[in-house]
């Protein structure tokens, strides 16, 4: 695979393991470790040095890894994948948090792209871009928030026809899955950098307290 230049911004240490456990739940060892090497990244990433912090991945290797998993596995195989390990990673590593955290939350806060967002929504942006918060802008929409991500995991240095962030579309799934508890929510891409667009954007709806 080609070289890729790196975007300089990282997933969180505790998402990117979380995120490389579920491909492994997925593919099994061997078929991680297959996929590790065709992405040409190194096989730590997704078993890091007992004992030491994940000290996450830059988006750049996620996005080789997404390439890779379509190399192997076809567009909509890959597609399925991406989805499901990106909304189990997320899922397993989004802490439990209220809709309105009181006095603790002004860390949150402070932290946040945007005051006044729902900190379920900061908590899964720190996860996202671990201190690469600038990476995201969070704009209102009819019915909640769009999400607007540049750079991104899922197709950072890639180019294409139509979106293609099925990691990130998951992810956001996971997030809902946590904070819409009633029902399930599919999150699609409406725009895509690689595709042509400024960013990567998604729709996200209102989260119920």
């Amino acid at each position: 695979m080609a070289a890729m230049e790196t975007s300089g911004v990282k997933t969180a240490g505790a998402l990117t393991g979380a995120y490389f456990a579920a491909l492994s739940g997925l593919l099994g060892e061997n078929g991680l470790l297959t996929l590790l090497r065709l992405a040409g990244v190194p096989a730590d990433l997704a078993n890091p040095v007992p004992g030491q912090e994940h000290q996450g991945a830059d988006f750049a290797e996620m996005s080789r890894v997404e390439t890779a998993l379509q190399d192997l596995y076809g567009v909509r195989a890959a597609a399925n994948l991406s989805r499901n390990a990106g909304r189990t990673a997320v899922t397993q590593t989004l802490p439990p948090m209220a809709s309105n955290p009181g006095p603790s939350g002004e860390e949150d806060r402070a932290s946040a792209p945007d005051q006044g967002l729902d900190p379920r929504l900061m908590a899964f942006v720190r996860l996202l871009t671990g201190d690469g918060g600038e990476a995201v802008r969070i704009e209102s929409a009819a019915g909640g928030h769009t999400l607007l991500l540049n750079p991104c995991p899922s197709c950072w240095g890639r180019s294409t026809a139509h979106p293609i962030c099925h990691l990130v579309a998951g992810m956001l799934e996971g997030l809902l899955a946590r904070a819409l508890p009633k029902g399930t929510v599919h999150v699609e891409e409406i725009r895509c950098h690689a595709a042509g667009a400024d960013a990567c954007a998604f729709n996200i709806p209102t989260l119920e307290a």
